[in-house]
């Protein structure tokens, strides 16, 4: 989960970082990746393949409280797939 603020929504590509505007809310996303050379995480969002890079987005470390000491990642699990 992360903290969505207003120029989250106008993520169009790049590493985004938080710049400007209010929190508007938490946003639950997926970390499908990390680039240590980018110092970034690497995300699905669920918005559609229209939004930020085909659907994905990279988030510096550090940002919007996804990754703090408050904020633990989640990860599913006993997920039983059908045979």
């Amino acid at each position: 989960m992360l903290d969505i603020y207003d120029d989250f929504f106008g993520y169009g590509s790049g590493i985004y970082q938080h710049i400007s505007g209010q929190k508007v809310g938490s946003h639950c996303i997926l970390v499908v990746g990390y680039s240590q050379s980018q110092n970034c995480w690497i995300c699905k969002n669920s918005w559609g393949e229209g939004w930020g890079e085909s659907g994905f987005f990279r988030i510096a470390y550090g940002q919007c409280a996804m990754d703090g000491p408050f904020t633990p990642f989640y990860s599913a699990q006993g997920v039983v797939f059908p045979p």
